[in-house]
């Protein structure tokens, strides 16, 4: 299995070389096309004309083409198609509205239509790198293009109250008020992402206005060009088919067969939820394009059953703290996570490999339990798989294979197609070694979360 994870991770990156040199060859008829239509379009009929003038004017035009983020109306009006108007309009945009952040948002200009677009295109640049991102980063409109600010509240009660409340806290009662209180704050616009969630469960203590028992936050930077996302704060992770790394809702086996197996890793993603449990706080990155390198980071405080002062259960996934022993183990157990996922983007598929370690402060034990005889045992885990999504005709391939710590490995494959108008089709395999501890995965099974057995 590490010889294919070895030739696997070789191709990750040997691809995009050849690809990067297929799109520049392409890039470059493109543009001597375009300088061709051009001479022919703006051909003013003059017998003196000079067509090898026109042709080096547009070479260089071509190869060195205007920032359409920084220049000029004069500057913009040595463009062809461009006129005083549409140059105007262009600055205007830019001013009144926001930076430019690909050519194709000319589109939205008013007066540029596709045709003009396409005219000028071999001839314009957003910028690129520092000067692009001076442009764009330094500009507050930017930032606030298509922003909404969002609040919300939720007040709930039940009218009976639990036994739980008729008992003392000292004789096991509950130690707070039987209200359920949920709030959310946040901003989102086209490129930033910011929120403040907080939540107290019936017969947990509310301290005050900014101390809940469960809160996450998170400041994230989204569809920055080559930056994917970046994340401070609270998020999750699912990639592939969940077998290594998947934090979040997925289905297990139900009703709907067609559509449950197969998974689309949604990567990193901030965090919002009142879950407990479900996510990761530190930083997370994902960076590229067609090949993507993701890496994260995590150290956050678990909750645990005690066994003894250096030993407890693998973290609950309640989340109640709504008894005085509930609440001693709040926060208990501290959990570091690391490790990272690439992936490369196909002409007939994506394929991707992804990795992490987990370290804990105390020892986890397993229960004595029959059930429990395969469970994660020790301080820390590993676990590394491949995985892919591939087209075949009018169907779809997937699959994930993985391995933890110990050995053990799990495998899932299959493939989904349309027989008809009316009529899907879904067949997988997929076999969880009994030792396959992916204490961090959700891989598709019997019933959702860790794949086994």
């Amino acid at each position: 299995m590490r010889s294919v994870i070895l030739f696997l991770l070789v191709l990750l990156f040997v691809m995009p070389i050849a690809l990067l040199a297929q799109q520049q060859d392409t890039t470059r008829s493109e543009v001597q096309d375009d300088i061709e239509d051009a001479i022919e379009n703006f051909d003013s009929g003059d017998t003196d004309f000079d067509s090898e003038q026109m042709t080096q004017f547009l070479q260089e035009l071509a190869e060195n083409p205007i920032n359409i983020n920084n220049a000029g109306i004069n500057k913009l009006l040595q463009i062809p198609g461009l006129n005083l108007k549409l140059a105007r309009n262009i600055v205007e945009y830019r001013f009144g509205v926001k930076p430019f952040e690909t050519i194709e948002e000319l589109d939205e200009v008013s007066g540029i239509g596709r045709v003009t677009l396409e005219q000028v295109r071999p001839y314009v640049t957003v910028g690129s790198g520092l000067e692009l991102g001076k442009a764009l980063y330094t500009n507050p409109r930017y930032w606030t293009s298509d922003g909404e600010f969002q609040m919300f509240s939720r007040f709930q009660r039940d009218q009976q109250e639990g036994a739980g409340y008729q008992k003392p806290p000292q004789e096991g009662g509950y130690i707070g008020s039987p209200v359920k209180y949920y709030q959310r704050m946040g901003y989102q616009s086209d490129h930033l992402s910011i929120n403040l969630t907080q939540e107290k469960d019936p017969g947990e203590e509310l301290v005050g206005p900014f101390q809940f028992d469960h809160r996450t936050w998170h400041v994230a930077l989204e569809n920055n060009g080559n930056l994917q996302i970046l994340v401070g704060g609270d998020y999750s992770l699912a990639f592939g088919q969940g077998l290594v790394l998947w934090s979040g809702a997925a289905f297990g086996k139900g009703s709907n067969v067609v559509g449950a197996v197969s998974r689309n890793g949604r990567g990193i993603k901030p965090y919002t939820s009142a879950q407990e449990t479900n996510y990761y706080r530190g930083g997370a990155v994902t960076y590229g394009g067609k090949l993507q390198f993701t890496g994260f980071y995590s150290n956050r405080k678990r909750s645990a059953s005690e066994i003894s002062p250096d030993t407890t259960r693998f973290p609950g996934s309640d989340g109640y703290h709504r008894t005085e022993n509930e609440f001693l183990q709040k926060d208990n157990l501290q959990q570091t996570l690391y490790g990272g996922h690439v992936e490369l983007e196909l002409p007939f598929g994506i394929i991707g490999a992804t990795g992490y370690q987990t370290i804990f402060d105390r020892y986890i034990a397993a229960s004595n339990q029959t059930y429990a005889q395969y469970d994660f045992e020790g301080t820390s885990n590993y676990a590394y798989g491949l995985d892919y999504t591939f087209l075949a005709g009018p169907a779809i391939v997937f699959g994930e294979i993985a391995q933890s710590k110990n050995g053990g490995y799990g495998l899932i494959t299959g493939v989904e197609s349309i027989l008809g108008g009316d009529t899907d089709i879904t067949l997988a395999y997929r076999k969880y070694q009994k030792e396959f501890q992916s204490i961090l995965g959700n891989g598709f099974g019997e019933v959702s979360g860790q794949p086994k057995k």
